[in-house]
């Protein structure tokens, strides 16, 4: 991961750059991250399923 300033707004508060700045390079890159730590089986998929 790069040194992007929307990672540090996003870090302020409390939250991830893809859910403050969805579809910024930062964003990308975390998601990216995430597809490849689930790969690699080192964390759980998330569960996507919303429930009522």
């Amino acid at each position: 991961m790069h040194q992007r300033i929307a990672h540090s707004h996003a870090f302020n508060s409390g939250r991830c750059a893809a859910e403050t700045e969805p579809g910024t390079k930062a964003a990308v890159e975390l998601v990216q991250l995430y597809d490849w730590l689930v790969s690699a089986r080192a964390l759980p998929q998330a569960d996507t399923k919303e429930t009522a």
